[in-house]
């Protein structure tokens, strides 16, 4: 027996054109409802030569649904002056992990691999300044 089952092209999220209507829409993540894209002037963009404008209409519809700056990741810039060392990196990468992981965006698993590796850098070079840190310091 044949399937003829079609796959989906593209993921969702993502400006599709639409024959039927000759409109352009995009499928909402984790659902099947379709949303025509709409231009500046709020009416549907029509034509297939148009996804240039849809997919500007698609950025402006991520922007409005609610792409908020997370309030743990604002952080305050270092003094220019303060040299970065190896250490201070590593050490900042961690944090970024263990949010990560309390957020559920990072397996604890791998978090705990890069303790193991960052740890075993910084006791071999953790005191160097970045710019002093060369390429052959860290291997693969």
């Amino acid at each position: 027996m044949v399937n003829n089952r079609t796959k989906r092209r593209q993921r969702h999220g993502s400006a599709w054109y639409w024959k039927q209507t000759d409109s352009w829409f995009y499928t909402v993540p984790n659902s099947k409802r379709r949303v025509p894209l709409l231009d500046d002037q709020g009416k549907r963009i029509h034509g297939q030569g148009n996804k240039k404008a849809a997919q500007l209409a698609l950025a402006r519809v991520r922007l409005k649904g609610g792409l908020k700056p997370a309030t743990d990741a604002i952080e305050v810039a270092p003094a220019p002056s303060a040299p970065w060392s190896v250490a201070r990196v590593c050490s900042g990468y961690l944090e970024h992990c263990q949010r990560a992981v309390a957020g559920g965006r990072m397996h604890p698993e791998h978090r705990d691999n890069v303790v193991r590796y960052l740890n075993e850098l910084c006791r071999y070079c953790g005191a160097l300044d970045l710019t002093e840190l060369k390429r052959g310091y860290v291997s693969g």
